[in-house]
């Protein structure tokens, strides 16, 4: 079931069973406004074997819906779990980046979702940039209009990370 919060109530949502993402965790979410609707990507099952994915799913609040986007089909884009995802309002895209990919690399990509597709973000082409990484934090700052990324866990080291990214592309 998927629980909407409501004040401090969370109550339980039935969609139509026909369509509904895997389980799945360490997706991530935000909500979208140019569609008006919540978004989520990838996320792995845990299980054995421990399916990862590169699905991107959308929830009118009532129904879940599949979004096949293009880039799916491109091997350089990974599969992933423990990434996030803001909205980036100026530009009205969802931003995502980094992760850890199936095989526990970690990554370093960022891209940026339309409603339609993914696609590469602008920021990734020029350094310094923030490094692969997974656990991070990201939120939108609505005042300097820039999309902040912060800490999350190291792929070089494996240590937790204080450093602070931003991204206005």
């Amino acid at each position: 079931a998927t629980a909407e919060k409501n004040g401090v109530v969370y109550l339980s949502e039935n969609p139509s069973p026909e369509v509904l993402p895997s389980v799945r965790y360490q997706a991530a979410g935000a909500y979208f406004p140019r569609t008006a609707k919540a978004t989520i990507f990838g996320g792995h099952n845990g299980g054995a074997p421990d399916v990862y994915n590169k699905e991107t799913w959308e929830w009118t609040g009532t129904r879940w819906s599949r979004k096949v986007a293009a880039l799916e089909a491109d091997a350089t884009f990974k599969a992933r779990a423990g990434h996030k995802i803001t909205h980036d309002s100026p530009r009205n895209k969802l931003f995502l980046h980094g992760g850890r990919a199936s095989d526990q690399s970690l990554l370093a990509t960022s891209y940026t979702w339309d409603g339609t597709d993914w696609a590469l973000a602008p920021a990734i082409s020029s350094s310094p940039f923030p490094g692969a990484r997974f656990g991070h934090a990201t939120a939108y700052d609505s005042v300097r209009k820039k999309t902040i990324l912060f800490g999350g866990w190291d792929a070089v080291t494996g240590n937790p990370l204080g450093d602070t990214w931003e991204f206005d592309g």
